[in-house]
């Protein structure tokens, strides 16, 4: 293989960059960009390619949510809190759900660039114009769609507020009030809603550690020229100091082209998109090249098939890494292989049922292969401007997962459901008094008396850990028999 520099993709095919027209003014800004701070410090790179070693071999989740696109005006502090917030309270459900540590990766502080389907798009009134690439590039405004290179260092300047403002929050925020705001006064109307707010109260009553708001940021890097330009000699490696994660998009992956070479020199944990159209073959020769060392938490691999497909594509994906010997951690985006457009609006969506049908096949696929889990990334993230985050939903699959992405409009909903879903075995008990360090339940024998002579002659006890009346039986039983296939029954005493 030949020699790798911070510059030597420049001579190889490119896909999704812009072309600066103002070659001169695009030199300066580079220029200016090399000189300035790194925005991330090299050992907070290893820090992270430890914690996704960890979950390559199923030791720990990796929550990653944020903006497909992230916009100039989005650097406000309130919803940049907002953000984080919620990332940080997913970490704290999945670990609670999981037993497993979490590492929290925000799409932020970064994620101002867009890949598209066409350079150019029609708008009525003034015809062919550039399509919107991100405020890195151009504005979204149809007046200032002309690529400008002067906006990589509003970009710079964005990403350097955004995560001075994030670092610290997670390090002095009020996280007594702002983490541990977690409600379910909404889902009143569920038949789980006691088990829901016992979840909630425990979530709640748990230390904030500094592990508990550590956080790690990551972005598409797809304009290699401000990448290079943000890169730096540590020793004898090569580190992409503008965040903790890099990561190639499923348009950007062609084995002989920039990205790929790119990516293979840097000491950073990177990642990539693996869509439908990646051939076996072809992501074997992938993964072989872009972690040559093999290295635990280097690579990190983001499926996107959509829903329906995953359980054609991803075992033949499993097994063409497991032939190339590199180690991976495996990640799923239940969001990008979605798209649909809307009648209403004609904008570009998802169905939420699409988003967790992809999820839910994902993860049945890794099974004993410790493989996967789920992902939600959506276009646009609705952030709440609520100060609590909402637990919805509740499923139980067996499986050993290894990370958990999710978006930020969707972290409430899809977060509660797949980590349930996660969660190694189901666990013995799942509700009943979950803030305490051990439930043990005392009946005294005048107690059993009592209750066998205000019941027929018998006391009927809880052994399913689902009654509503625990210690006694509700008949909840059957449906847990049910949903798990299980022949579990009450405890009878008969006078």
């Amino acid at each position: 293989m030949t020699p790798w520099s911070p510059e030597s993709w420049r001579s190889l095919p490119k896909h999704q960059m812009a072309e600066w027209e103002d070659k001169a003014l695009a030199s300066k800004v580079l220029a200016k960009l090399q000189k300035l701070p790194p925005l991330v410090q090299p050992k907070e790179c290893d820090r992270l390619k430890t914690l996704l070693a960890e979950a390559g071999r199923g030791e720990r989740f990796i929550v990653q949510g944020g903006d497909c696109a992230e916009r100039f005006l989005d650097c406000e502090g309130g919803r940049l809190e907002t953000q984080l917030k919620l990332i940080l309270q997913m970490g704290m459900i999945v670990e609670h759900i999981s037993g497993k540590p979490t590492g929290k990766i925000c799409r932020i502080a970064g994620q101002y660039g867009k890949p598209r389907s066409k350079p150019t798009e029609v708008v009525e009134g003034l015809g062919e114009i550039m399509s919107f690439k991100g405020d890195n590039i151009n504005g979204f405004d149809p007046k200032d769609r002309k690529w400008d290179p002067e906006r990589l260092l509003l970009g710079y300047w964005h990403s350097a507020a955004t995560l001075n403002f994030l670092r610290g929050y997670a390090a002095s925020g009020d996280h007594d009030h702002g983490l541990r705001s977690i409600t379910v006064e909404s889902l009143k109307a569920s038949e789980q809603f006691g088990s829901y707010t016992e979840d909630a109260k425990a979530i709640s009553s748990k230390s904030i550690s500094s592990e508990t708001v550590e956080f790690f940021t990551s972005h598409e890097a797809m304009q290699l020229d401000l990448e290079e330009a943000l890169t730096r000699a540590v020793g004898s490696e090569y580190y992409n100091l503008s965040a903790h994660l890099v990561w190639i998009g499923d348009r950007t992956r062609q084995l002989d082209c920039a990205h790929i070479e790119y990516f293979r020199g840097i000491a950073n944990p990177i990642g990539v998109k693996v869509g439908p159209s990646m051939k076996n073959d072809e992501l074997k020769d992938l993964v072989t090249v872009l972690n040559p060392k093999k290295e635990e938490g280097r690579l990190l691999l983001i499926t996107r098939y959509g829903a329906g497909k995953a359980e054609a594509m991803l075992p033949d994906h499993i097994e063409a890494v497991k032939a190339s010997g590199v180690p991976v951690t495996w990640q799923c985006d239940g969001v990008h292989g979605n798209g649909v457009v809307a009648k209403s609006n004609k904008l570009k969506t998802r169905m939420f049922d699409d988003i967790l049908t992809e999820i839910m096949e994902v993860i049945p696929v890794g099974g004993e292969d410790q493989t996967m889990v789920d992902g939600a990334d959506p276009l646009s993230s609705p952030v709440t401007d609520d100060s609590s985050l909402t637990l919805i939903g509740r499923r139980k699959v067996k499986v050993d997962p290894t990370s958990l992405a999710v978006g930020v409009g969707l972290g409430a909903l899809v977060g509660f459901l797949v980590s349930k879903a996660l969660s190694k075995g189901t666990l013995v008990n799942p509700s009943i008094d979950k803030a305490s360090a051990k439930v043990a339940t005392v009946q005294s024998m005048k107690d059993i008396e009592e209750t066998c002579k205000n019941n027929n002659g018998k006391a009927v006890f809880c052994r399913c850990w689902r009654s509503s009346k625990f210690p006694y039986c509700d008949g909840s039983h059957a449906k847990y028999n049910k949903e798990c296939c299980d022949n579990t029954g009450p405890l009878v005493i008969n006078a």
